[in-house]
């Protein structure tokens, strides 16, 4: 089972249609924007707490956002549980804060990007033996 956890807009959209496309059971943990986008396309699951998402999952699937902690939160409850972590990053813009809380860089098991730009980005900041 896969975990699907947002708060980012735009990382929702994109792990939205993710899902759509698996054959893989998921949960879903949002909030802000998230939270409409994955009840709009997502319209039979239920949206339950991160920390309960992440314990059902075999894996976890987190958009990057800048605005708050809510996904840095999961990504490290996702890292404390063992749990393969996955960070999809739509823009390159301040990307190294999407993966900073409290001075400590959390760096997910892999990263998807939107475009080359991001890409491009990941590549050069801290996450070199990342797979992109």
């Amino acid at each position: 089972m896969i975990a699907l956890i947002s708060n980012d807009a735009g990382g929702a959209e994109f792990i939205a249609r993710y899902a759509l496309k698996q054959k893989e059971d998921f949960c879903i943990a949002a909030k802000g924007p998230a939270k409409k986008i994955f009840s709009k396309l997502l319209k039979r699951k239920k949206i339950i707490n991160a920390n309960k998402a992440i314990k059902r999952s075999d894996w976890v699937l987190c958009s990057t956002g800048t605005s708050g902690n809510y996904e840095k939160n999961a990504m490290q409850n996702a890292k404390k549980q063992k749990k393969k972590l996955v960070a999809y990053i739509d823009h390159w813009v301040e990307f190294q804060k999407r993966f900073l809380k409290n001075n400590k860089l959390i760096r997910p098991d892999e990263i998807w990007v939107s475009d080359k730009y991001a890409f491009f980005e990941a590549k050069k900041n801290n996450f070199k033996n990342i797979r992109i």
